[in-house]
């Protein structure tokens, strides 16, 4: 049996619909907003206050911190908790929480080639700029995707939510998403879009892949 799929009632299928329904509206009327270059300049004072606050420990805390939405280290992370997993005989919810994990990747960089948002350039050099495009947010999209995927697995695996345990997932993806801005790499708006985008596809999971 599986605790988030059990006895689940035609109300609470139809909240988990609203919610994708809703998540991706906004992420949809998001990307519109960008494409059209809607509140750049308040984008660009909000990022110019966040950089006139650096301090040289938040520099060396959050460029640390950074690393953890990098799929060099979160690759290496997901192998060896998926191979822990399969050893226990987990391994449909390993199969399931990867493929929801990587489908949000992939989204991700399709979205980032079709949008070609530049990225910010008002301090750091284009040479010293990731050469990727800005939206969404790669790095928030996958440190919040593989947190609510694990989680997720996690409360499958054990039938027991783990609210400690999503608390500190929460606050380590969010401080790497608030990092891509204090390193002057992303807008705050590609931050918000690789969270909802994350969010996306963790309701996916848990409403069609979890039972």
């Amino acid at each position: 049996m599986n605790y988030l799929g059990s006895g689940w009632s035609d109300d609470v299928l139809l909240l988990f619909s609203i919610a994708i329904f809703t998540i991706l509206l906004l992420f949809l009327s998001l990307t519109l907003w960008i494409v059209k270059k809607r509140g750049l300049r308040k984008e660009k004072r909000i990022m110019a206050w966040v950089y006139g606050h650096r301090n040289p420990f938040f520099d060396m805390l959050l460029g640390a911190l950074t690393h953890f939405g990098s799929l060099k280290i979160l690759l290496p992370i997901d192998l060896a908790l998926s191979i822990a997993a399969v050893e226990e005989g987990y391994s449909r919810v390993v199969l399931l929480a990867n493929l929801g994990f990587f489908a949000a990747v992939i989204s991700a960089y399709l979205i980032k080639f079709i949008i070609a948002r530049e990225r910010p350039n008002e301090v750091l050099s284009a040479e010293e700029l990731p050469q990727d495009p800005s939206f969404p947010s790669a790095h928030t999209l996958q440190v919040f995707s593989f947190s609510i995927m694990l989680w997720l697995a996690i409360v499958s695996m054990s039938e027991s939510m783990h609210p400690t345990l999503a608390l500190y997932l929460l606050l380590l993806a969010s401080a790497v998403g608030f990092s891509r801005v204090y390193l002057q790499v992303h807008y705050p708006s590609d931050i918000f879009a690789g969270v909802l985008l994350a969010l996306f596809w963790g309701v996916i999971f848990a409403k069609f892949c979890i039972y």
